[in-house]
């Protein structure tokens, strides 16, 4: 148990160690995944403003239906005695 204990730090120490030593290697594991966490961010942010659109848009055209709709019904109460 201590050994395992006494071990961890060492772990760590050398792993920096390398890191320090070869970065490019290691940046292949640490850097993407802080580029991750940002490009998440982005596509949420990007997600928010396609649902906004969309939104938008579906107030627009579900507008332009009522629309059409309540011309279609003047139109065939006018013509056709409904």
């Amino acid at each position: 148990m201590v050994i395992f204990i006494l071990q961890i730090p060492a772990y760590y120490f050398f792993a920096k160690q390398e890191f320090v030593r070869r970065p490019r290697q290691h940046s292949t594991f640490v850097l993407p995944f802080c580029c991750k966490i940002k490009n998440v961010s982005a596509q949420i942010v990007k997600l928010n403003e396609k649902r906004k659109n969309l939104t938008a848009n579906i107030r627009e055209y579900s507008l332009i239906l009522f629309t059409c709709i309540r011309g279609f019904k003047n139109f065939l109460s006018k013509n056709f005695k409904i």
